[in-house]
């Protein structure tokens, strides 16, 4: 792989400098952080009204059902997002084709790991009928064009939609809701509670997608107007493998670690560090969403680099001393408006878990440099690093420090992480400034 940034014979934007504040990197980025921290407050509340209308049991089934669906859509988009954040700028007139084949790619996969899913998994414990079932691997597609739209916004550069769409989606997502909630309870129950919570969850993802479509193509006919300056298919096939590789190795964590907490702490301090860590996912992921917009507009005009290298910096660190902050001093206060007992429980993990934004900043720019340069070897070693060692220091914590021990497990893991990269990442910030 070539260790610099390949400029595009036809840059897709020919004036970046007249680009307004509103199609800024920083307007973009902030746009999508605030989308994701706005979604996920709505999220708990979406889930919160749910146990208000129905009965534990149907919020249960509806719940598996959608993580099951979006952790089925995850996989089927074969981490394609990153590379369309990171080439779509280079792709010209070629970029309605990597679009329809992309689509078209994750939206059978989905069909395919949907309909599996029907056969050899425990569908008849979470349907209650026949048509949801059959309808299961179309709820699996649909959520996975609305996961990958995100991205294909990002590489199109007009981030801010993504944001608009995930925002529109949860305000809908909740009024849909509380409308069949009311109907439901208002006609004796003629529709299941789990399928109206489905129903208000799916409907809204596919009206998103659909929504977005226009900005889609708009971006697209612009783009076909340059051409394109994509690097050989030998060389994103090696991108795309590392990409997938690392988002392989990240899933690893957040599935093994309620498995581990159950295990070495009992099922009351899983439920602890469920809540709690729902919290702590919601702010890092918020962080990462300010990426895309710098990695997409490093790909559009790399003869700007070092100009947007120094915006994103001085953006992504005040985002990650705010967040750090945000949960150092506002988590123990969530988990309090949660339940005084989840507070009084998981304070502890809260606060330890305050020191992540800080400790994972050089690794996160580090990775974001890779993905410009396209060197990935380092960014995909980096995550083996992390995703072992959280993993080998909570088997060894949770047993002797509960879920506390889990917060300082990720802070010094990617403190460790962040020293090895030192040297490396101190390089490339010489060389990419100037």
């Amino acid at each position: 792989m070539t260790d610099r940034v390949v400029a595009p014979t036809e840059p897709a934007d020919p004036a970046p400098a007249v680009r307004s504040r509103w199609q800024s990197l920083e307007f973009n980025s902030t746009a999508l952080m605030a989308a994701g921290l706005i979604n996920s407050a709505l999220g708990l509340v979406f889930w919160a009204l749910a146990a208000r209308f129905f009965v534990e049991a149907e919020v249960g089934r509806a719940g598996a059902v959608i993580n099951t669906a979006v952790m089925l859509s995850t996989f089927a988009n074969l981490s394609l997002g990153a590379l369309y954040e990171r080439f779509l700028p280079l792709a010209g007139h070629r970029t309605g084709g990597l679009l329809i084949r992309g689509y078209l790619a994750t939206g059978l996969l989905a069909l395919v790991l949907g309909t599996v899913f029907i056969a050899v998994g425990p569908a008849d414990e979470l349907f209650t009928s026949s048509t949801g079932k059959a309808m299961f691997p179309l709820c699996v597609a649909v959520l996975a064009a609305f996961a990958l739209a995100d991205s294909v916004l990002v590489g199109l550069r007009v981030a801010r939609w993504a944001a608009v769409k995930n925002v529109c989606l949860a305000v809908l997502k909740l009024a849909i809701l509380c409308g069949l909630g009311l109907t439901v309870a208002g006609d004796g129950g003629s529709m299941a509670g789990h399928t109206a919570i489905e129903v208000s969850w799916v409907l809204t993802a596919a009206a998103a997608v659909l929504g977005v479509q226009t900005v889609v193509v708009m971006a697209v006919r612009a783009q076909a107007r340059t051409e394109a300056s994509l690097p050989a298919n030998r060389e994103l096939l090696s991108y795309f493998a590392s990409t997938f590789g690392i988002s392989a190795l990240a899933s690893i964590t957040p599935l093994v670690l309620p498995l581990l907490v159950v295990v070495h702490a009992g099922a009351t301090e899983t439920a602890y560090f469920t809540v709690s860590w729902t919290i702590v996912s919601a702010i890092l992921v918020a962080m990462l969403m300010v990426c895309g917009p710098f990695i997409a507009e490093s790909a559009a005009h790399p003869e700007q680099l070092a100009t947007l290298l120094r915006r994103f910096l001085r953006m992504f660190g005040l985002i990650s001393v705010a967040a750090s902050g945000a949960l150092g001093l506002g988590g123990p206060i969530a988990l309090w408006l949660v339940s005084p007992g989840y507070a009084e429980n998981a304070w502890a993990l809260m606060l330890s878990a305050a020191l992540v934004p800080i400790a994972s900043a050089p690794g996160v720019v580090f990775a974001c440099l890779c993905r410009v340069h396209r060197t990935m070897l380092p960014a995909v070693a980096l995550q083996v690093v992390s995703t072992t060692g959280v993993i080998a220091g909570c088997l060894w914590v949770i047993p002797r420090h509960g879920i506390t021990g889990i917060g300082w497990t990720y802070a010094v893991v990617e403190t460790v992480g962040s020293l090895l990269i030192a040297v490396p990442l101190w390089r490339r910030l010489r060389a990419d400034l100037g």
